[in-house]
């Protein structure tokens, strides 16, 4: 886990030694010093001999949230782990810096991945765009993504059309088509743009 602030140790025993150890807490790859105090009798007069290095790894943290109709997926850790942010909750796991994020955005049946929100920090080159799906990017400091999903309405209606019919000559007859049409004369039907009509 990313460490910061300061940590101390106590070990408890004939030889009580604390442990102050200071962690900065900007991601990535930092060599920090390590105060060793000792209780002990036998305390060593050199001081620097109570000191100490050691490299640590403040890891990124992606936090993420899902609203709407829609569900977020993205594999975690070494075996690659698939997990999922529901609708309405917010997951937030820890990175090494430089790695890639990848996020694949699952919609329930009917709705659409309006778009992907970033609402704080920022990835280390561009986002990807607004919809697309998967997602991916590199994670070199904190940042908050959001998954927003939505239901488009239904399409419209198609629009009505008036057919007509208009018979010519001195001959007798009836006039019927697919639309519904069944006249001696003129006549006329309502029917939706794109119906296919045959005339007899």
């Amino acid at each position: 886990p990313a460490l910061a602030g300061n940590a101390t140790q106590t070990t408890t025993g004939a030889n009580q030694k604390v442990i102050d150890l200071t962690v900065p807490s900007t991601v990535g790859s930092h060599t920090v010093e390590i105060n060793l105090d000792s209780d002990n009798q036998n305390k060593e007069s050199d001081e620097n001999n109570n000191k100490a290095t050691r490299t640590v790894t403040v890891r990124a943290k992606l936090t993420l949230r899902a609203t709407g109709p829609g569900k977020v997926t993205f594999p975690f850790g070494p075996n690659q782990t698939i997990l999922t942010c529901e609708s309405g909750h917010t997951l937030a796991e820890p990175f090494a810096p430089g790695a890639t994020v990848t996020l694949t955005a699952v919609p329930q049946s009917g709705a659409v991945l309006s778009g992907w929100v970033v609402l704080q920090g920022s990835p280390a080159g561009a986002m990807c765009a607004a919809r697309a799906n998967p997602c991916s990017f590199v994670i070199d400091k904190d940042i908050f993504v959001e998954a927003k999903f939505t239901t488009p309405p239904p399409p419209p209606p198609p629009a009505q059309l008036t057919f007509t019919v208009t018979k010519g000559g001195s001959g007798s007859g009836t006039i019927t088509d697919s639309a519904g049409i069944n006249c001696g004369g003129n006549c006329s039907s309502s029917i939706a743009s794109g119906t296919g009509v045959t005339v007899k």
